[in-house]
């Protein structure tokens, strides 16, 4: 640690890609100048450069459920840019700090301490450049600084810096996962959506990635905050998953956030896993699934007060018809077990290829209808075959 007429100096890694917020231990940085580096160091900061803003702060020393922490509110910030943050440290306490180190939340933050200590009823300065993210989907950005005491962990000053992103637009997710209803005819997703001065909501387009019929976005507010209206018709997706971009931008198109939606349709019939793993089991190979059944809804009976319907598996690899057994689990869940002989199951599957796999096809029978469902099959290879 260098210590000189400029007290403590601490350079962070600025020419690093910027983070939002100070939850990041990999990038909480200590201060520990080699001896023999030029005292201030003022060259290495970014206040060489033209700040893009500039803002100085009294800060008076005050404790928070026994220690000694304050919050810093800096405002509106430009995203991208780099700015200067001037702190004086007032400490109204007959305390004296005396500092021997800085931890930094994140690398968009380097911070000069001026002197060694905060002497009582006076202050000391902390000099800060700040790089604002250039863009965000928070928002409230974090950042903070912890001086560390020479004498006491109790007398360490934590310092939490906040800040919003001026003329920001963003999903407050990069994508969404939404199950599709086949039984219902409209459907909607509740987006979260951050917007902030000058940014206003009427400005707003939308755009969809090609191909994407049956789907519409809007902005909504729901108790004061701002969400993505986005309605779907579910006859516009197949049982397939559907990728769907939707962006946001204003209208020069100079700010746009993007978000993907995963549409996938629910399934009568779901089979876990996808590939079925047949073991030897005596003379023959044996595999287990389990089989979820999801009825259609009954308008005039709720699903707790109805009979469990009745559900029958048939199951072939090929030409060969496998045993099927059933347990059923819970309503609508059931284990399958299937089994084959071990010679045949072995020589159904070589039939197959790579272009067209020899797998298990299902003939599954509930009361609405039969559901044709495959499933990948995988056969040990350490198996000794009957001759």
């Amino acid at each position: 640690m260098t210590k000189s007429c400029s007290g403590l100096l601490l350079i962070a890694c600025l020419a690093l890609a910027p983070v939002s917020t100070a939850n990041d231990g990999a990038n909480s940085q200590k201060a520990d100048a080699p001896s023999g580096t030029k005292p201030a160091g003022t060259q290495q900061l970014k206040a060489d450069l033209s700040p893009a803003f500039v803002i100085d702060k009294q800060v008076p020393i005050e404790t928070l459920f026994g220690k000694y922490h304050m919050v810093v509110e800096l405002g509106a910030l430009k995203p991208g840019v780099t700015g200067k943050i001037n702190v004086e440290l007032v400490n109204h306490n007959d305390v004296r700090f005396q500092v021997k180190d800085m931890e930094i939340g994140c690398r968009c933050l380097s911070a000069r301490f001026l002197g060694d200590d905060i002497a009582p009823f006076s202050s000391s300065k902390l000099e800060m450049t700040l790089t604002t993210p250039t863009s965000s989907r928070q928002l409230v950005n974090v950042t903070s600084i912890k001086l560390i005491s020479k004498t006491n962990a109790s007398l360490d000053i934590d310092l939490v810096f906040r800040y919003e992103i001026e003329g920001m637009l963003t999903f407050a997710e990069s994508s969404v996962h939404q199950e599709v209803d086949p039984e219902r005819d409209r459907q909607t997703i509740m987006v979260p959506f951050l917007l902030t001065d000058p940014v206003k909501a009427q400005d707003i387009q939308f755009d969809f990635s090609p191909h994407s019929d049956g789907i519409a976005a809007e902005l909504a507010d729901q108790n004061g905050k701002t969400f993505v209206k986005v309605v779907f018709e579910p006859v516009f997706f197949g049982e397939d998953s559907h990728f769907v971009d939707l962006v946001a931008s204003d209208p020069s198109r100079t700010l746009s956030t993007k978000l993907v939606l995963m549409l996938r349709q629910r399934r009568s019939i779901e089979i876990t896993p996808l590939t079925l793993r047949f073991q030897n089991s005596g003379d023959d190979m044996v595999a287990s699934c389990m089989v979820r059944y999801r009825p259609k809804p009954s308008n005039n009976t709720s699903q707790s007060d109805a009979a469990e319907p009745a559900v029958s598996f048939e199951a072939t690899v090929g030409s060969q018809k496998l045993g099927v057994r059933t347990q059923r689990l819970v309503r609508g869940i059931y284990r399958v077990y299937l089994s084959a002989p071990t010679a045949r199951l072995v020589d159904a599957v070589a039939k197959g290829t790579e272009a067209k796999p020899c797998n298990v096809q299902w003939h599954i029978v509930t009361p609405e209808k039969a559901h044709a469902v495959e499933s990948s099959v995988f056969v040990v290879k350490d198996v000794s075959v009957p001759q």
